[in-house]
């Protein structure tokens, strides 16, 4: 009498109709994440300001002085800077063609990797009292590459700041 082998493993049928399952779930999601990652990623990009903006106004309070960001929409950057320069100007580093302000972050829209980019700002520098009250009613908006979302970070005069998703 001969013993029956315990057999392992999956046979080719198996395979193929798990891999065929796999390759359409793929297929119906991938198309989804695709979208969904730039409007993502210009999200990040506006929760990214917002907090850079409020931060910037924590600092202007702490050290009892006023602080700036400073936006630079030919190259997609924005500067958070702690003192003016020589020239006692709002007028950014070097790099942007002022007197050397000093700067304490820089950020590119570039790294969001979305296409993310400026496309109105209201002023080049937001600056923050060392009160944290803003210098006027700020707003920046953002789009990404193809337009299809956008929004607008808004600074209030007393320094508050929110933003709104325009489409």
């Amino acid at each position: 009498m001969r013993k029956m082998r315990k057999s392992c493993g999956f046979t080719l049928v198996e395979l193929v109709v798990t891999t065929g399952i796999v390759i359409i779930i793929a297929a119906i999601a991938i198309p989804g994440i695709l979208g969904w990652l730039p409007n993502h990623r210009l999200r990040s990009a506006v929760m990214d300001i917002e907090g850079n903006m409020q931060w910037t106004r924590l600092q202007a309070i702490k050290h009892n002085r006023t602080w700036a960001v400073l936006f630079d929409q030919t190259n997609n950057i924005y500067y958070v800077c702690s003192d003016r320069g020589v020239n006692l100007l709002w007028d950014g580093p070097l790099s942007m063609g002022g007197d050397g302000d000093t700067v304490v972050r820089t950020v590119r829209l570039a790294d969001y990797n979305a296409g993310v980019n400026f496309t109105a700002v209201s002023s080049t520098d937001f600056t923050f009292n060392n009160r944290g009250i803003a210098g006027f009613n700020y707003n920046v908006s953002l789009a990404n590459r193809n337009n299809a979302s956008s929004y607008r970070v808004n600074v209030a005069f007393a320094g508050g700041v929110s933003s709104t998703r325009l489409k």
